[in-house]
């Protein structure tokens, strides 16, 4: 076993990590659908009481490949 402690990331850390990279996809305009942005449709989904938020994964794919991947 060639890892040590300090180099096997945490599974928070990786939760984390996943987390900041979601937020920033959300955020990322490139990728509007029929109903606009997704960070645009937070809002409103709120509003109306939704837990919801219906998300491309081909978009998702096209913006990390990687992260759609996990």
């Amino acid at each position: 076993m060639s890892d040590t402690i300090a180099e096997i990331p945490l599974a928070d850390d990786i939760a984390l990590q996943r987390s900041n990279q979601f937020s920033e996809f959300l955020e990322y305009d490139g990728h509007a659908n029929e109903k606009g942005a997704y960070k645009d449709q937070i809002p409103a989904m709120l509003e109306n009481k939704q837990r919801r938020l219906m998300v491309s994964i081909d978009a998702l794919r096209q913006w990390n490949r990687e992260l759609a991947m996990e």
